[in-house]
C-alpha cells in the first residue's frame, strides 16, 4: 500500500519533516506520498471554512482519488 503522510500543525510544520523516514520506506519498496497541508510549505492558504475537519477530510479524499493512492496507510504527526 501507499504510505500517505500528513504533518502536524505549527509554525515550522511541513512534509519535509518526514523525508528521512520516507527515504527509508521508499528504499524498502513502499510508495510514499507526503504533502504539505493548506497554508504550509508551498501549499496555498485557504479560507477559514476550509480548515474544518470535514473539509480537510474531503480535501484528502479528493487527493487520494486524483493520485490513485488506494490502498493506503495514513501516517500523521
Amino acid at each position: 500500500p501507499t504510505l500517505f503522510f500528513w504533518h502536524a500543525l505549527g509554525a515550522d510544520a511541513s512534509a519535509e519533516y518526514f523525508v528521512p523516514v520516507a527515504e527509508r520506506l521508499a528504499a524498502a519498496g513502499y510508495r510514499v506520498v507526503a504533502v504539505d497541508g493548506p497554508g504550509f510549505g508551498a501549499s496555498p492558504l485557504l479560507d477559514a471554512e476550509s480548515y474544518a475537519l470535514d473539509a480537510l477530510v474531503d480535501l484528502v479524499q479528493r487527493l487520494v482519488v486524483r493520485l490513485d493512492l488506494e490502498p493506503l496507510v495514513v501516517v500523521g504527526h
